[in-house]
């Protein structure tokens, strides 16, 4: 039976992959502002921007492992 704990936890890797998405895309658009207005996100951004994506992206597949061997494979 599926637990309250599981559907907490599986939101909480929804929320992961989203701020993991949104924040790439995020950046993409900050680029098309700085080609429309001269200036935009400075060079440190870029680097930050995918450094928390990727990590975000790689937390929620690790939990999601997490929650299968926990609650689906038993």
């Amino acid at each position: 039976m599926i637990s309250v704990f599981f559907i907490l936890q599986l939101f909480l890797v929804l929320i992961l992959l989203f701020l993991g998405v949104y924040n790439l895309l995020y950046y993409r658009e900050m680029i098309k502002v700085k080609d429309y207005l001269g200036f935009g996100p400075p060079p440190i951004a870029k680097t930050l921007n995918k450094i928390t994506s990727a990590l975000a992206l790689i937390m929620s597949a690790f939990y999601l492992t997490y929650l299968l061997i926990l609650f689906v494979i038993p």
